[in-house]
This record gives structure tokens, C-alpha cells and sequence, in this order.
């Protein structure tokens, strides 16, 4: 899959050192939250982690890459470009 980035999005992504692979699954098996600007937050919840086991083939996959899914989250354009990438460090609101 190949996804768009802002030139910021690159940027983000390179200095907080997220690898490409984390940030392909967020955005293609990741639950999203509507932000009040158009764009929306995708992150990864217990119904994306299923998701994204399926997708990987399997626990062992998974586990490798484990890491990268507790805290990590995308800001995505209304046009499916990555605006910004980054680590949690407070709780995302659902509406």
C-alpha cells in the first residue's frame, strides 16, 4: 500500500524513528477517531490489534512489532495523506 505524506509527515515519522512497516498497518488496519478538523487519528485498540494479527500472519509476526502498537498514532488528511506521526502520551478521546 502506498501512502502519501506530508513533507512534516516524513519528517515526523524519520526523527521519532517509527518504522514504515508500524505506520503502513496503523493506516490500513488502524481504528480512527474524527478529529473536529476533518482529518482523523488512527491508533491502535484492541480491535485493530486482532486486525492487524490477521493481517501479518499470526502471534509471532505480531510480537516482533508489538512494541510500536502500544503508543504510536497517525493524523490523516481528509485525502488519506499522513499529516503526523507519534507517540501517545495521554489518553485519545472517542466521540
Amino acid at each position: 500500500m502506498d501512502i502519501g505524506f506530508t513533507n512534516h509527515g516524513q519528517q515526523r515519522q524519520q526523527q521519532r524513528a517509527i518504522p514504515g512497516l508500524v505506520v503502513s498497518l496503523i493506516h490500513s488496519e488502524g481504528s480512527a477517531s474524527h478529529s473536529h478538523d476533518g482529518s482523523e487519528i488512527r491508533f491502535i485498540d484492541k480491535a485493530a490489534r486482532k486486525r492487524i494479527r490477521r493481517a501479518i500472519g499470526g502471534d509471532r509476526a505480531y510480537a516482533m512489532l508489538e512494541r510500536w502498537f502500544d503508543k504510536t498514532y497517525l493524523v490523516v488528511a481528509a485525502d488519506g495523506s499522513v499529516i503526523t506521526t507519534g507517540h501517545r502520551t495521554c489518553r485519545i478521546h472517542r466521540r
